[in-house]
Protein backbone atom coordinates (compact mmCIF):
# COMPACT_ATOMS: atom_id res chain seq x y z
CA UNK A 1 0.00 0.00 0.00
CA UNK A 2 1.06 3.58 -0.68
CA UNK A 3 0.52 4.62 2.95
CA UNK A 4 2.82 1.79 4.09
CA UNK A 5 5.50 3.04 1.70
CA UNK A 6 5.19 6.57 3.08
CA UNK A 7 5.36 5.24 6.65
CA UNK A 8 8.48 3.23 5.81
CA UNK A 9 10.10 6.32 4.31
CA UNK A 10 9.23 8.49 7.30
CA UNK A 11 10.55 5.81 9.63
CA UNK A 12 13.88 5.61 7.77
CA UNK A 13 14.18 9.39 7.95
CA UNK A 14 13.66 9.22 11.72
CA UNK A 15 16.36 6.55 12.09
CA UNK A 16 18.76 8.61 9.96
CA UNK A 17 18.02 11.71 12.05
CA UNK A 18 18.70 9.89 15.33
CA UNK A 19 22.02 8.52 14.06
CA UNK A 20 23.00 11.89 12.55
CA UNK A 21 22.29 13.51 15.91
CA UNK A 22 24.34 10.89 17.74
CA UNK A 23 27.25 11.05 15.32
CA UNK A 24 27.57 14.79 14.79
CA UNK A 25 25.22 16.68 17.14
CA UNK A 26 25.33 17.68 20.79
CA UNK A 27 22.68 17.30 23.51
CA UNK A 28 22.56 21.02 24.40
CA UNK A 29 24.48 23.07 21.79
CA UNK A 30 25.18 26.71 22.64
CA UNK A 31 25.59 27.65 18.98
CA UNK A 32 23.28 25.59 16.73
CA UNK A 33 24.54 25.20 13.18
CA UNK A 34 24.12 23.14 10.03
CA UNK A 35 23.93 19.81 11.85
CA UNK A 36 21.12 21.04 14.09
CA UNK A 37 19.30 22.35 11.00
CA UNK A 38 19.57 18.93 9.32
CA UNK A 39 18.34 17.22 12.49
CA UNK A 40 15.40 19.60 12.75
CA UNK A 41 14.43 19.13 9.10
CA UNK A 42 14.72 15.37 9.52
CA UNK A 43 12.33 15.39 12.47
CA UNK A 44 9.85 17.59 10.61
CA UNK A 45 10.00 15.30 7.57
CA UNK A 46 9.61 12.18 9.71
CA UNK A 47 6.71 13.47 11.78
CA UNK A 48 5.05 15.59 9.06
CA UNK A 49 3.76 19.14 9.51
CA UNK A 50 0.21 18.32 8.30
CA UNK A 51 0.03 15.40 10.72
CA UNK A 52 1.24 17.55 13.62
CA UNK A 53 -1.31 20.26 12.81
CA UNK A 54 -4.05 17.62 12.65
CA UNK A 55 -3.02 16.16 16.01
CA UNK A 56 -3.05 19.63 17.57
CA UNK A 57 -6.50 20.56 16.28
CA UNK A 58 -8.36 17.25 16.24
CA UNK A 59 -8.88 14.82 19.11
CA UNK A 60 -9.04 11.20 17.99
CA UNK A 61 -11.56 8.88 19.61
CA UNK A 62 -9.07 6.21 20.71
CA UNK A 63 -5.98 8.29 21.37
CA UNK A 64 -4.09 7.57 24.62
CA UNK A 65 -4.46 9.79 27.66
CA UNK A 66 -0.93 11.17 27.34
CA UNK A 67 -1.92 12.66 23.96
CA UNK A 68 -4.70 14.65 25.60
CA UNK A 69 -2.44 15.99 28.37
CA UNK A 70 0.32 16.63 25.83
CA UNK A 71 -2.03 18.70 23.66
CA UNK A 72 -3.02 20.87 26.63
CA UNK A 73 0.64 21.32 27.61
CA UNK A 74 1.62 22.29 24.06
CA UNK A 75 -1.15 24.88 23.75
CA UNK A 76 -0.29 26.32 27.14
CA UNK A 77 3.47 26.35 26.48
CA UNK A 78 3.05 28.26 23.23
CA UNK A 79 0.90 30.95 24.81
CA UNK A 80 1.24 31.86 28.50
CA UNK A 81 5.06 31.50 28.92
CA UNK A 82 5.62 33.44 25.69
CA UNK A 83 3.40 36.26 26.92
CA UNK A 84 5.21 36.28 30.27
CA UNK A 85 8.54 36.42 28.43
CA UNK A 86 7.34 39.54 26.59
CA UNK A 87 6.00 41.12 29.78
CA UNK A 88 9.30 40.48 31.63
CA UNK A 89 11.45 41.53 28.67
CA UNK A 90 13.39 38.23 28.62
CA UNK A 91 16.31 37.85 26.23
CA UNK A 92 15.10 36.54 22.86
CA UNK A 93 17.98 34.08 22.49
CA UNK A 94 17.21 32.64 25.94
CA UNK A 95 13.54 32.35 24.96
CA UNK A 96 14.46 30.35 21.85
CA UNK A 97 16.85 28.16 23.85
CA UNK A 98 13.99 27.32 26.23
CA UNK A 99 11.43 26.67 23.51
CA UNK A 100 13.38 23.87 21.85
CA UNK A 101 13.71 21.72 25.01
CA UNK A 102 9.99 22.25 25.58
CA UNK A 103 9.28 20.91 22.09
CA UNK A 104 11.67 17.99 22.68
CA UNK A 105 9.67 17.12 25.79
CA UNK A 106 6.60 16.76 23.56
CA UNK A 107 8.32 14.58 20.97
CA UNK A 108 5.90 11.67 21.59
CA UNK A 109 2.99 14.00 20.77
CA UNK A 110 4.56 15.17 17.50
CA UNK A 111 5.56 11.61 16.56
CA UNK A 112 2.21 10.02 17.41
CA UNK A 113 0.97 9.73 13.82
CA UNK A 114 4.15 7.84 12.90
CA UNK A 115 4.48 5.84 16.12
CA UNK A 116 0.97 4.41 15.92
CA UNK A 117 1.74 3.01 12.46
CA UNK A 118 4.91 1.13 13.46
CA UNK A 119 4.97 -2.64 13.59
CA UNK A 120 6.61 -4.35 16.54
CA UNK A 121 9.68 -5.13 14.46
CA UNK A 122 9.95 -1.47 13.46
CA UNK A 123 9.73 -0.62 17.14
CA UNK A 124 12.56 -3.06 17.75
CA UNK A 125 14.60 -1.27 15.09
CA UNK A 126 13.84 2.07 16.73
CA UNK A 127 14.94 0.64 20.08
CA UNK A 128 18.20 -0.58 18.56
CA UNK A 129 18.79 2.81 16.95
CA UNK A 130 18.38 4.64 20.27
CA UNK A 131 20.78 2.18 21.93
CA UNK A 132 23.29 2.82 19.12
CA UNK A 133 22.90 6.55 19.73
CA UNK A 134 23.82 6.02 23.39
CA UNK A 135 26.89 3.99 22.42
CA UNK A 136 27.98 6.62 19.89
CA UNK A 137 27.62 9.43 22.42
CA UNK A 138 29.60 7.33 24.91
CA UNK A 139 32.44 6.81 22.45
CA UNK A 140 32.51 10.47 21.40
CA UNK A 141 32.47 11.55 25.03
CA UNK A 142 35.37 9.28 25.98
CA UNK A 143 37.41 10.54 23.04
CA UNK A 144 36.79 14.14 24.10
CA UNK A 145 37.59 13.42 27.77
CA UNK A 146 40.68 11.26 27.20
CA UNK A 147 43.00 14.12 28.22
CA UNK A 148 40.70 15.48 30.95
CA UNK A 149 38.02 18.16 30.86
CA UNK A 150 40.56 20.98 31.37
CA UNK A 151 41.82 20.58 27.78
CA UNK A 152 38.40 20.83 26.11
CA UNK A 153 37.80 23.90 23.95
CA UNK A 154 34.33 22.87 22.72
CA UNK A 155 32.22 23.12 25.87
CA UNK A 156 29.25 21.44 24.13
CA UNK A 157 31.31 18.24 24.05
CA UNK A 158 31.34 18.13 27.85
CA UNK A 159 27.67 17.18 27.81
CA UNK A 160 27.99 14.22 25.43
CA UNK A 161 28.21 11.67 28.25
CA UNK A 162 25.31 13.33 30.09
CA UNK A 163 22.93 12.33 27.29
CA UNK A 164 20.02 10.22 28.64
CA UNK A 165 20.62 7.65 25.90
CA UNK A 166 24.04 6.89 27.43
CA UNK A 167 22.45 5.81 30.71
CA UNK A 168 19.70 3.99 28.82
CA UNK A 169 22.24 2.01 26.77
CA UNK A 170 24.19 1.06 29.90
CA UNK A 171 21.03 -0.10 31.71
CA UNK A 172 19.55 -2.01 28.80
CA UNK A 173 22.73 -3.79 27.73
CA UNK A 174 23.71 -4.73 31.29
CA UNK A 175 20.14 -5.94 31.86
CA UNK A 176 20.39 -8.10 28.76
CA UNK A 177 23.68 -9.47 30.10
CA UNK A 178 21.87 -10.49 33.30
CA UNK A 179 19.21 -12.22 31.21
CA UNK A 180 21.67 -14.05 28.96
CA UNK A 181 23.83 -15.38 31.78
CA UNK A 182 20.67 -16.56 33.58
CA UNK A 183 19.67 -18.68 30.56
CA UNK A 184 23.22 -19.98 30.08
CA UNK A 185 24.10 -18.18 26.85
CA UNK A 186 27.68 -17.13 27.64
CA UNK A 187 28.51 -15.71 24.19
CA UNK A 188 25.60 -13.26 24.31
CA UNK A 189 26.42 -12.46 27.93
CA UNK A 190 30.01 -11.56 27.05
CA UNK A 191 28.90 -9.47 24.06
CA UNK A 192 26.25 -7.43 25.89
CA UNK A 193 28.32 -7.08 29.06
CA UNK A 194 31.30 -5.74 27.07
CA UNK A 195 29.07 -3.31 25.18
CA UNK A 196 27.57 -2.04 28.44
CA UNK A 197 31.06 -1.17 29.69
CA UNK A 198 31.36 1.57 27.05
CA UNK A 199 28.53 3.79 28.38
CA UNK A 200 29.48 2.83 31.96
CA UNK A 201 33.03 4.06 31.34
CA UNK A 202 31.66 7.28 29.85
CA UNK A 203 29.50 7.90 32.92
CA UNK A 204 32.47 7.12 35.14
CA UNK A 205 34.57 9.73 33.35
CA UNK A 206 32.31 12.46 34.75
CA UNK A 207 31.41 10.67 38.01
CA UNK A 208 27.65 10.45 37.56
CA UNK A 209 26.54 9.25 40.98
CA UNK A 210 22.83 8.92 40.24
CA UNK A 211 23.50 7.01 37.03
CA UNK A 212 25.75 4.47 38.74
CA UNK A 213 23.26 4.13 41.57
CA UNK A 214 20.56 3.40 39.01
CA UNK A 215 22.83 0.88 37.27
CA UNK A 216 23.45 -1.04 40.50
CA UNK A 217 19.81 -0.98 41.65
CA UNK A 218 18.54 -1.94 38.21
CA UNK A 219 20.75 -5.01 37.86
CA UNK A 220 20.12 -6.02 41.47
CA UNK A 221 16.38 -5.92 40.79
CA UNK A 222 16.68 -7.97 37.60
CA UNK A 223 18.92 -10.46 39.38
CA UNK A 224 16.26 -10.69 42.07
CA UNK A 225 13.73 -11.67 39.41
CA UNK A 226 16.02 -14.52 38.40
CA UNK A 227 16.47 -15.58 42.02
CA UNK A 228 12.70 -15.77 42.33
CA UNK A 229 12.69 -18.63 39.81
CA UNK A 230 16.04 -20.34 40.27
CA UNK A 231 18.85 -20.12 42.79
CA UNK A 232 21.22 -21.88 40.38
CA UNK A 233 20.72 -19.28 37.66
CA UNK A 234 21.15 -16.50 40.20
CA UNK A 235 24.49 -18.05 41.15
CA UNK A 236 25.43 -17.94 37.45
CA UNK A 237 24.85 -14.18 37.54
CA UNK A 238 27.07 -13.86 40.62
CA UNK A 239 29.73 -15.85 38.78
CA UNK A 240 29.45 -13.54 35.75
CA UNK A 241 29.75 -10.44 37.93
CA UNK A 242 32.80 -11.95 39.63
CA UNK A 243 34.41 -12.63 36.23
CA UNK A 244 33.86 -9.00 35.20
CA UNK A 245 35.27 -7.78 38.52
CA UNK A 246 38.43 -9.82 37.95
CA UNK A 247 38.92 -7.98 34.66
CA UNK A 248 38.13 -4.42 35.77
CA UNK A 249 38.32 -4.70 39.55
CA UNK A 250 41.06 -2.11 40.06
CA UNK A 251 39.28 0.46 37.86
CA UNK A 252 35.94 -0.26 39.53
CA UNK A 253 37.43 0.16 43.01
CA UNK A 254 39.10 3.43 42.06
CA UNK A 255 35.84 4.71 40.55
CA UNK A 256 33.93 3.71 43.69
CA UNK A 257 36.21 5.77 45.94
CA UNK A 258 36.04 8.74 43.55
CA UNK A 259 32.24 8.61 43.64
CA UNK A 260 32.31 8.48 47.44
CA UNK A 261 34.63 11.47 47.56
CA UNK A 262 32.41 13.44 45.21
CA UNK A 263 29.38 12.58 47.30
CA UNK A 264 31.20 13.74 50.44
CA UNK A 265 32.26 16.97 48.77
CA UNK A 266 29.04 18.08 47.07
CA UNK A 267 26.27 16.03 48.67
CA UNK A 268 22.93 16.62 46.95
CA UNK A 269 24.28 19.59 44.94
CA UNK A 270 21.77 21.95 46.55
CA UNK A 271 18.81 20.59 44.57
CA UNK A 272 16.29 21.34 47.31
CA UNK A 273 17.65 24.86 47.84
CA UNK A 274 17.53 25.39 44.10
CA UNK A 275 13.81 24.59 44.18
CA UNK A 276 13.34 27.06 47.06
CA UNK A 277 15.19 29.72 45.08
CA UNK A 278 12.87 29.13 42.12
CA UNK A 279 9.79 29.44 44.33
CA UNK A 280 11.07 32.70 45.84
CA UNK A 281 11.64 33.96 42.29
CA UNK A 282 8.12 33.24 41.05
CA UNK A 283 6.29 34.00 44.30
CA UNK A 284 6.86 37.75 43.91
CA UNK A 285 3.37 38.14 42.48
CA UNK A 286 0.28 36.04 41.87
CA UNK A 287 0.79 36.47 38.10
CA UNK A 288 4.29 34.99 38.09
CA UNK A 289 3.25 32.31 40.58
CA UNK A 290 0.55 31.13 38.20
CA UNK A 291 2.36 31.60 34.89
CA UNK A 292 6.05 31.75 35.84
CA UNK A 293 8.77 34.06 34.52
CA UNK A 294 8.16 32.89 30.96
CA UNK A 295 10.58 31.29 28.54
CA UNK A 296 14.03 32.73 29.04
CA UNK A 297 13.41 33.39 32.73
CA UNK A 298 16.41 33.28 35.07
CA UNK A 299 17.09 32.43 38.70
CA UNK A 300 20.00 32.89 41.07
CA UNK A 301 20.74 29.24 41.63
CA UNK A 302 22.56 28.05 44.78
CA UNK A 303 23.50 24.91 42.81
CA UNK A 304 25.94 27.00 40.73
CA UNK A 305 27.19 29.44 43.36
CA UNK A 306 24.22 31.84 43.21
CA UNK A 307 24.94 32.76 39.60
CA UNK A 308 22.00 33.95 37.51
CA UNK A 309 21.20 31.13 35.07
CA UNK A 310 18.27 30.25 32.81
CA UNK A 311 18.12 26.56 33.76
CA UNK A 312 17.75 24.34 36.80
CA UNK A 313 18.79 20.76 37.50
CA UNK A 314 15.23 19.43 37.68
CA UNK A 315 12.44 19.47 35.14
CA UNK A 316 9.95 20.21 37.91
CA UNK A 317 11.77 23.31 39.19
CA UNK A 318 12.44 24.43 35.60
CA UNK A 319 8.72 24.15 34.78
CA UNK A 320 7.86 26.14 37.89
CA UNK A 321 10.34 28.87 36.94
CA UNK A 322 9.32 29.15 33.28
CA UNK A 323 5.63 28.22 33.26
CA UNK A 324 4.43 28.71 36.84
CA UNK A 325 2.12 26.51 38.86
CA UNK A 326 -0.30 25.97 35.98
CA UNK A 327 2.44 24.89 33.60
CA UNK A 328 3.98 22.62 36.23
CA UNK A 329 0.63 20.91 36.81
CA UNK A 330 0.26 20.32 33.05
CA UNK A 331 3.86 19.06 32.78
CA UNK A 332 3.40 16.65 35.68
CA UNK A 333 0.09 15.50 34.16
CA UNK A 334 1.75 14.76 30.82
CA UNK A 335 4.66 12.90 32.40
CA UNK A 336 2.30 11.11 34.79
CA UNK A 337 0.12 9.80 31.97
CA UNK A 338 3.24 8.62 30.15
CA UNK A 339 4.33 6.90 33.37
CA UNK A 340 1.09 4.88 33.22
CA UNK A 341 2.64 3.05 30.24
CA UNK A 342 5.22 1.34 32.46
CA UNK A 343 3.07 -1.61 33.65
CA UNK A 344 2.43 -2.58 30.01
CA UNK A 345 6.11 -2.07 29.20
CA UNK A 346 7.07 -4.28 32.12
CA UNK A 347 4.81 -7.05 30.88
CA UNK A 348 6.38 -6.72 27.45
CA UNK A 349 9.99 -6.69 28.68
CA UNK A 350 11.18 -6.10 32.26
CA UNK A 351 14.66 -5.22 30.99
CA UNK A 352 13.32 -2.48 28.72
CA UNK A 353 10.88 -1.10 31.30
CA UNK A 354 13.60 -0.80 33.94
CA UNK A 355 16.09 0.69 31.47
CA UNK A 356 13.58 3.38 30.47
CA UNK A 357 12.43 4.12 34.02
CA UNK A 358 15.76 5.36 35.41
CA UNK A 359 16.61 8.03 32.77
CA UNK A 360 12.95 9.07 32.89
CA UNK A 361 13.07 9.60 36.68
CA UNK A 362 16.63 10.96 36.97
CA UNK A 363 16.17 13.61 34.28
CA UNK A 364 12.92 14.77 35.84
CA UNK A 365 14.29 15.18 39.36
CA UNK A 366 18.11 15.33 39.36
CA UNK A 367 19.80 16.21 36.04
CA UNK A 368 19.39 19.02 33.52
CA UNK A 369 19.45 16.47 30.67
CA UNK A 370 15.70 16.94 30.25
CA UNK A 371 16.71 19.80 27.94
CA UNK A 372 18.21 17.42 25.36
CA UNK A 373 16.65 15.79 22.32
CA UNK A 374 17.68 12.45 23.85
CA UNK A 375 15.07 12.82 26.56
CA UNK A 376 12.44 13.10 23.85
CA UNK A 377 13.65 9.82 22.33
CA UNK A 378 13.34 8.13 25.73
CA UNK A 379 9.77 9.42 26.05
CA UNK A 380 9.04 8.20 22.50
CA UNK A 381 10.06 4.65 23.41
CA UNK A 382 7.93 4.80 26.58
CA UNK A 383 4.96 5.95 24.52
CA UNK A 384 5.14 3.50 21.63
CA UNK A 385 6.97 0.29 22.47
CA UNK A 386 4.68 -2.74 22.46
CA UNK A 387 1.66 -0.83 21.09
CA UNK A 388 0.58 -1.93 17.61
CA UNK A 389 -2.43 -1.58 15.38
CA UNK A 390 -4.61 -4.62 14.82
CA UNK A 391 -6.73 -4.59 11.65
CA UNK A 392 -10.29 -5.51 12.50
CA UNK A 393 -12.98 -5.61 9.84
CA UNK A 394 -15.66 -4.13 12.03
CA UNK A 395 -13.78 -1.66 14.21
CA UNK A 396 -10.89 -0.58 12.01
CA UNK A 397 -7.57 0.22 13.66
CA UNK A 398 -7.61 -0.23 17.43
CA UNK A 399 -4.57 0.15 19.68
CA UNK A 400 -3.62 -3.01 21.52
CA UNK A 401 -0.81 -4.04 23.86
CA UNK A 402 1.10 -7.07 22.61
CA UNK A 403 3.07 -9.09 25.14
CA UNK A 404 6.29 -9.95 23.34
CA UNK A 405 6.84 -13.66 22.80
CA UNK A 406 4.40 -14.87 25.41
CA UNK A 407 5.14 -18.50 24.62
CA UNK A 408 8.87 -17.84 24.90
CA UNK A 409 8.23 -16.14 28.24
CA UNK A 410 6.33 -19.17 29.50
CA UNK A 411 9.06 -21.54 28.36
CA UNK A 412 11.71 -19.40 30.05
CA UNK A 413 9.79 -19.43 33.32
CA UNK A 414 9.42 -23.19 33.11
CA UNK A 415 13.18 -23.34 32.69
CA UNK A 416 13.63 -21.20 35.79
CA UNK A 417 14.40 -17.85 34.12
CA UNK A 418 12.54 -14.67 33.35
CA UNK A 419 11.93 -13.51 29.78
CA UNK A 420 13.38 -10.08 30.32
CA UNK A 421 15.33 -9.93 27.12
CA UNK A 422 12.62 -10.63 24.58
CA UNK A 423 12.28 -7.76 22.19
CA UNK A 424 9.95 -8.30 19.30
CA UNK A 425 7.22 -10.66 18.29
CA UNK A 426 7.97 -12.09 14.81
CA UNK A 427 5.48 -10.97 12.22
Amino acid sequence: MFSDTITAFRFRVLLFTILCYAGFGYPTPDHPGLIELIIGLGLVLAFGLPQIAFLLLVTKENEPLWMKTGRLLLIYGLTAPLLMAIINGNDISAVIRDLFPFLFLLLPFFAYDLLQRLSLCQQKTLLGCVICAGLIFSFRGLVVLKDGSAHITNLDALYLVNAPTVLFAALYLSGLAVFYISVRRPAFFIFTACLSLLPAAAMGAVLQRASFGALLLNNAFLSGLVLRYSLLRFLLIILGVYAIFLLIGSHATSLFYELLEKNRAVGSNMRFFELLAVWERVADSSLSALFGQGWGGTVQSPAVGDLSVNYTHSLISASLLKTGLLGTILTVSFLGTLFLRFPALYRTSPVLACALFWPFAIDIFLYASYKSLDFGFILMLIACYGVVKTREKSAGHQPQIINDQQSASARARRNGAFAAGTLCKPE
